[in-house]
């Protein structure tokens, strides 16, 4: 189970960084607060999906902080 472990890992730090570059080339303000307060929740919420993936006890504890940030 530990490779498949790295593998999606991989997967999601990769589909962070292509989000991240696609977010960078776009024509938004990444100073502006509420821009950067919904990236924050949509990594918690990629968070919380890999965590569960890989059945984290700190789940339930990433998942109490993204419901407070929405």
């Amino acid at each position: 189970m530990g490779g498949l472990q790295k593998h999606l890992f991989s997967l999601t730090l990769s589909l962070i960084l292509l989000c991240q570059a696609l977010v960078a080339s776009a024509q938004t303000n990444p100073s502006d607060p509420l821009y950067l307060f919904a990236t924050c929740t949509g990594r918690l919420s990629a968070m919380v999906e890999h965590q569960w993936l890989l059945s984290d006890p700190g789940s339930d504890e990433t998942a109490t902080l993204r419901a407070d940030m929405l």
